[in-house]
């Protein structure tokens, strides 16, 4: 049905699947909810909406879960969505085909794509306007680091500083998972960071206008 919102629908973005590919999550970026479904049966097992004031009527107003893009699933059970309207990470539920909210990770910008490492134990997330690589602990939900991906430090100029606009978009890991590559949609390039010790770029690849998935 369409939304009387935005007269547009649901809008599908982002989609993740379990560990066992059973099930498939949708990001609705129009409606501000995730929908799972079996694929196995073609069936619809839920829809969720992410904004705090329809889960809980008390909320009203409270800004959250606005505008879904990214999500990826950790196992079976536990669905990562990024918030790009309200920067923040949403982390749901999935048990007996239905959705809860757990958790709500901030983040210092528009989060977009993400990537888990093999173990499942981190979670890497684009954050476009903060120009930034964000690293969660997945068994935490509590943020680790984050490395700006606009250029390597010996680039930058003498006072240090940073340029801003990289807008860093989508990401993925070597096989070695030493290595991150990332997606500045910005500044047309792959920003290639180190992730042993301290993340930090060590080059930047080139590439056509706005890269947007890697």
């Amino acid at each position: 049905l369409m939304n009387k919102e935005t007269q547009t629908g649901p809008t599908a973005a982002g989609v993740g699947i379990t560990g066992d590919g059973k099930t498939v999550v949708v990001a609705n970026w129009e409606t501000d909810s995730v929908t799972a479904v079996d694929v196995v049966n073609g069936t619809v097992l839920a829809e969720y909406d992410l904004r705090p004031g329809i889960i809980n009527p008390a909320q009203t107003g409270v800004p959250g879960g606005e505008f879904p893009f990214g999500v990826i699933v950790k196992g079976n059970h536990t669905v990562y969505v990024s918030s790009a309207r309200d920067r923040e990470i949403d982390v749901l539920n999935l048990s007996g085909g239905t959705l809860t909210l757990s958790n709500r990770i901030h983040v210092n910008g528009n989060p977009e794509k993400m990537a888990l490492n093999r173990a499942q134990s981190k979670l890497f997330v684009t954050v476009a306007n903060a120009d930034a690589l964000v690293i969660i602990d997945t068994a935490s939900n509590q943020i680790l680091g984050s490395v700006n991906t606009s250029a390597p430090e010996d680039v930058l100029g003498e006072d240090g500083r940073i340029p801003k606009g990289s807008n860093p978009n989508s990401v993925t890991l070597s096989p070695s998972e030493n290595t991150a590559y990332v997606t500045n949609g910005g500044t047309n390039n792959v920003a290639v960071i180190r992730l042993r010790e301290r993340p930090r770029v060590v080059g930047l690849i080139p590439t056509g206008w706005q890269p947007n998935s890697v």
